[in-house]
């Protein structure tokens, strides 16, 4: 089975407990989580917000092919409290969980692309993966996980 990676983020209400739900239907719907990274906290990325985000990273065992995991996270998504986007961009939300790698995949669909394409440049992403996974080589830019995060600009 390959190793699934996920980024997940919370910027409103219980935001710790809504990762370890998060993680709690994870593990139940997709496949063993294998390990969960620490929680960080971080300003909000790519919009203004008042609520600072708790980001972590997890590593799932699954059987799914990618699709059917985007389908289950994007379920559990839901039933946590996650809307629909009202407008483009991004803006606070409950939950969040990103595909961010897929084993060594690469995996091009019209609604997902793995490895996740913006998680080189953002910190949120890369700090708590790398705790979990930093020897991981990322498929794409062929480096670890480790490796980015120590050669993210402001370094």
């Amino acid at each position: 089975m390959p190793a699934l990676f996920l980024g997940l983020g919370s910027n409103l209400g219980d935001r710790e407990g809504l990762i370890k739900a998060a993680v709690s239907l994870v593990g139940e719907r997709v496949g063993p989580v294998m390990s969960l990274s620490s929680f960080y906290e971080y300003e909000a990325w790519g919009f203004v917000s008042d609520n600072v985000f708790v980001n972590a990273a997890a590593k799932v065992e699954t059987a799914l092919e990618p699709a059917g995991v985007l389908a289950r996270v994007k379920e559990i998504e839901r039933e946590l409290g996650r809307k629909k986007r009202l407008a483009a961009g991004y803006e606070d939300r409950p939950i969040d969980i990103d595909i961010l790698f897929y084993g060594d995949r690469i995996v091009s669909l019209p609604d997902l692309t793995v490895p996740h394409p913006l998680m080189l440049s953002r910190r949120f992403v890369l700090e708590p993966l790398a705790e979990i996974a930093p020897g991981f080589v990322h498929p794409v830019a062929k480096r670890t996980v480790a490796e980015l995060l120590r050669d993210m600009p402001g370094q």
